[in-house]
């Protein structure tokens, strides 16, 4: 099906617009038979970093494992966009959980996403970054680390006096807690009232 539509994609792979190229990875990504298209196109090279994430998105949704990898390699000088979707990628393939990984899944509070707005809560069926990443720690066993990244990123939020950061990581923090409920009280304490449920 892709096959017969591949001088089509190729041309929205190489259009001038990154949101068009995005909106390409993230509709590739609906279908398990383009891994290998999404992976050629990584190893090529794209430099927008929001086609980036959407590529590392992509690659995520349909191999955490292949997605872990490629955000491991991860070179050059990342934004907190690339390493909030690198620490998600690297959580949800099975990566090790280390100080660098925490540290980049909560670069973004203080930094700035740095990614269009629509990233944010932008697919009512999937959870926004932040909240993927803690959902992922969660299911691989790891909740007292995502109750600990999401703890933190609020606190660094607070104390730089980031407002939108802040409601993004409680919002976050709250789509975590309605799909692991029990963790809701294992959250109190640890993160401020009215953030975790």
């Amino acid at each position: 099906e892709f096959a017969a539509q591949a001088g089509v994609i190729g041309s929205l792979r190489d259009h001038d617009d990154p949101r068009i190229r995005a909106a390409l990875a993230r509709t590739l990504a609906q279908h398990a038979g383009t891994r290998p298209a999404l992976l050629e196109w990584w190893a090529e090279g794209e430099a927008h970093p929001s086609v980036r994430c959407a590529l590392l998105r992509a690659v995520l949704e349909l191999d955490p494992a292949a997605a872990a990898s490629l955000a491991v390699a991860i070179e050059g000088d990342p934004g907190p966009g690339e390493l909030l979707m690198a620490a998600w990628a690297c959580a949800a393939g099975g990566e090790p959980w280390t100080l660098l990984l925490h540290d980049a899944a909560t670069a973004w509070v203080t930094r700035g996403l740095g990614l269009p707005a629509d990233w944010w809560r932008s697919d009512a069926n999937r959870h926004d970054p932040f909240a993927g990443l803690l959902c992922a720690l969660a299911a691989r066993g790891d909740a007292d680390v995502a109750v600990q990244v999401a703890a933190d990123a609020l606190a660094q939020a607070a104390a730089a006096g980031h407002d939108d950061a802040r409601q993004d990581v409680g919002w976050a923090v709250r789509q975590f807690t309605r799909t692991y409920p029990a963790l809701a009280d294992r959250c109190d304490g640890r993160i401020p009232a009215g953030k975790c449920r």
